[in-house]
């Protein structure tokens, strides 16, 4: 009986980031706060419209 090949896994689109990086350090909690909040909104969004393209459309 032969194996079949695996099927290589779908390269990673996930980037680091750091968010405690040394540029936020001067700001205060509220800042911190919203630019975090606004971040993670925007990641959802990019995250909804990834969902809706279609497979030829993904890079």
């Amino acid at each position: 009986m032969k194996r079949s090949t695996p099927i290589p896994p779908e390269r990673s689109r996930q980037v680091a980031m750091a968010f405690d990086s040394h540029k936020m350090l001067g700001m205060s909690p509220r800042q911190r706060e919203a630019v975090l909040m606004a971040l993670a909104t925007l990641l959802m969004e990019a995250t909804e419209t990834a969902r809706k393209e279609e497979p030829h459309e993904r890079a």
